[in-house]
């Protein structure tokens, strides 16, 4: 299953919002929403990208080096550079269709990849031990035998994979291996356990 992207856009010009829309719409795996919130508290609930149109707001630039959300502007004007440092990238008005979903979906890839890898460095290495186990198909007590631990060991550290990943399957921790480079597609087609 794949995960579906957020984009939220803060923009005021009709056209332009409903231009991008559009072209969001057309975009696989991603879904648009418009938000209602100040520009200067940056807070878009859930977004993965976050596309606005004015960047000239005193105090915007501080906003948005305080967001964890990457954010684009829509440049309608043309404005010094200094002005656009803080930005994960610009879309300008004449710009084509294609590049522009060719920036938002390296800009979604991107984010996913940093939340991938900050989730990856919050496993313990005994905890990678055991998903490696899992992707395996190794059981609960194949598992403990491997690590030199007991079978209550894996069991805890596999419900604090499942609370740390949200993810309670075999196969989604598999994917989640696979996707996050624990482990490498070939390894597992040409092992014994496939």
């Amino acid at each position: 299953m794949t995960d579906v992207s957020t984009i939220a856009l803060k923009i005021h010009s009709p056209l332009v919002k409903a231009g991008l829309m559009s072209l969001i719409g057309s975009m696989k795996d991603v879904r648009v929403e418009e938000v209602t919130y100040d520009l200067l508290t940056m807070k878009p609930a859930d977004a993965d990208l976050l596309i606005i149109e004015s960047i000239d707001v005193p105090g915007l630039h501080e906003s948005i080096d305080r967001t964890d959300v990457p954010v684009v502007a829509v440049m309608t004007t043309a404005l010094p550079d200094s002005m656009t440092t803080s930005l994960a990238g610009k879309i300008g008005l004449y710009d084509a269709a294609d590049t522009v979903r060719g920036l938002l979906t390296e800009l979604m890839h991107e984010e996913s990849k940093t939340l991938s890898s900050s989730q990856n460095d919050s496993l313990s290495p005994r905890e990678k031990d055991v998903i490696m186990g899992i992707v395996k198909g190794l059981s609960n007590k194949e598992i403990a035998s491997e690590m030199s631990v007991s079978v209550n060991t894996v069991m805890t550290h596999r419900r604090n994979i499942a609370s740390k990943l949200q993810i309670h399957s075999a196969a989604g921790l598999t994917i989640y291996a696979i996707t996050t480079g624990l482990v490498d597609i070939s390894d597992i087609k040409n092992s014994d356990y496939i």
